[in-house]
């Protein structure tokens, strides 16, 4: 047995019934057969680029208000997908805000985050922002698997200015 892409049964739930599961991250380019849903290299992508910032909470945080502030001072329209945790940073931002819930409620995340993507296209933006949770959980894994695939860029806040990945 093969784990193709992380989901809501971890690979240490498996092995405790299935000994010698493999999990392979697996990603295939558009003009091949996928063998799961979900393992297109953008399966999960809104039509406006994602950012994807990854790190300590606070730096990934900080790092997207500052990518935020001067994204809106050029012009554009952008959306963040938002922890609960985080809203207060941003509420007082020009920002579109798409509601992702408690970052440790990680189930109701897992659940809204295909949704909540689908939802920055309905608002028209020109970029979304979104952080990692950084909440240990089984699902973490599936929801940074979806978010990877979904993002264009990803920054490491945890490096000098931010460095992309």
């Amino acid at each position: 047995p093969v784990i193709l892409r992380p989901g809501a049964v971890s690979l240490d739930m498996l092995r405790a019934v299935l000994l010698n599961i493999e999990s392979r991250n697996q990603t295939i380019e558009p003009s091949a057969a996928p063998r799961s849903p979900g393992l297109m290299s953008k399966h999960y992508a809104p039509r406006a680029p994602v950012t994807l910032y990854e790190g300590d909470a606070e730096a990934a945080l900080s790092a997207m208000v500052r990518d935020a502030r001067a994204l809106v001072g050029g012009g554009k329209t952008v959306a963040v997908l938002a922890f609960a945790e985080d809203i207060a940073r941003l509420v007082d931002l020009p920002l579109r805000l798409v509601h992702l819930g408690s970052e440790r409620q990680t189930a109701d995340v897992a659940a809204r985050l295909y949704a909540a993507l689908r939802e920055c296209d309905d608002l028209g933006a020109d970029a979304v922002l979104a952080r990692i949770a950084t909440t240990p959980h089984a699902l973490s894994a599936a929801i940074r698997d979806r978010l990877h695939r979904a993002a264009s860029r990803i920054v490491d806040a945890d490096l000098p200015r931010g460095a992309d990945l």
